[in-house]
């Protein structure tokens, strides 16, 4: 074998490599978000993709490849900002620490409910605490984006499809990282203000 040939052989292994990689990534931190966005597409909340996160810089262009195919095509993933990075999630987690290891718990307490309805528990924190943001960010934790939806839409049409203990740890907040509203896969639901912290 010649050392051209054995170049472009080492090329072509070191490429299959890099699209297993990505298919194990794929699969286990973007597939499942599909059932995310298809729960919002039926429910007709009003929502955009607005950030793709975490994403290491050798899968990108791959990423882009699957948004392109199959069924992540039909959610127009195709044209969002994709990076290595989580400077939002970074910045609201200085401002809201973890205090605990294996799932984000924000520092202020746990809110009493006597029901177990996302809707009536949005609904109630945004009167209790009067927000008035029309439009928030949503992320679950365990998934490498970041949406911007209708607040208000959210809270009227939510259903449990939205938020579970299969999701994970998901958060909710305005642009200004004013507020949290922090679901942890233990089914607890927090809310605090930067005030407080």
């Amino acid at each position: 074998m010649t050392p051209e040939q054995q170049s472009t052989l080492n090329e072509k292994r070191k490429l299959l490599q890099q699209q297993l990689q990505f298919k194990e990534f794929f699969s286990q931190y973007i597939a499942p978000f599909s059932e995310v966005l298809e729960s919002l597409n039926l429910l007709k909340i009003n929502y955009q993709v607005v950030l793709a996160r975490c994403i290491p810089k050798e899968y990108q262009h791959l990423l882009i490849e699957q948004f392109n195919l199959g069924e992540f095509k039909k959610y127009n993933l195709s044209e969002i900002e994709i990076t290595s990075e989580d400077e939002i999630l970074e910045r609201l987690f200085k401002i809201f620490p973890n205090k605990h290891a294996l799932r984000y718990l924000p520092d202020f307490e746990s809110i009493k409910i006597d029901f177990d309805c996302p809707k009536t528990i949005l609904n109630n924190i945004i009167h209790s605490e009067h927000l008035t943001e029309q439009q928030v960010y949503l992320c679950y934790l365990g998934f490498g984006f970041v949406l911007q939806i209708d607040f208000q839409d959210l809270s009227d049409k939510v259903s449990d499809d939205i938020f579970n203990t299969w999701h994970g740890d998901t958060v909710i907040f305005p642009k200004n990282q004013e507020w949290l509203i922090a679901y942890s896969l233990e089914n607890e639901w927090r809310f605090g203000r930067k005030s407080n912290q």
